[in-house]
């Protein structure tokens, strides 16, 4: 029925809404495939993920040659997993507390302060940013939308000269 249909759409949008804003280091197995397939990564690329069971916990603590080998990627996509890795790097950084799965502005902004940006460097770049990522009022950005953006954000803060 239309009622059940409705039902299972929002659910839906639900679970999206609640994943955007889960920490990396939270993900299932069944999240990280989701994220992957975002960035790019297809059925073949996610095999060696299902068959070890890689949580973001797990891909957060795997070096260059762990993923090279336990889940058999072309170096392409380990560096696309190592960006992945150094975008949440960053965004703990600039989150205040562990493991938060989303950042406000005003963190956004104290962070670049405390990378030695002005205040005018600081208000560019926050306009920057809300160009490239998507953002909203209340949650700023999301774990999920910061990491997805992470080549753009890195190309903005590196035409600042904030360290990434």
């Amino acid at each position: 029925s239309t009622n059940d249909d409705w039902r299972v759409n929002s659910l839906v949008e639900v679970e999206s809404d609640l994943l955007r804003k889960k920490h990396l280091a939270r993900f299932t197995p069944d999240e990280l495939a989701l994220l992957l397939e975002e960035m790019g990564f297809d059925r073949l690329d996610l095999r060696g993920f299902r068959i070890n069971h890689i949580s973001g916990a797990t891909l957060l603590a795997m070096s260059e040659d762990d993923m090279a080998v336990d889940l058999v990627l072309p170096r392409s996509k380990t560096r696309k997993l190592r960006a992945l890795q150094r975008a949440t790097h960053l965004f703990d950084r600039i989150a205040t507390l562990p493991r938060q799965g989303k950042i406000s502005e005003v963190e956004l902004r104290l962070f670049l302060a405390s990378q030695g940006a002005g205040t005018a460097e600081v208000d560019k770049v926050v306009k920057l940013f809300k160009t490239l990522v998507r953002t909203d009022k209340y949650d700023f950005v999301t774990f999920w939308d910061f990491v997805t953006s992470y080549d753009w954000i890195a190309q903005a803060l590196r035409i600042y000269n904030i360290p990434t």
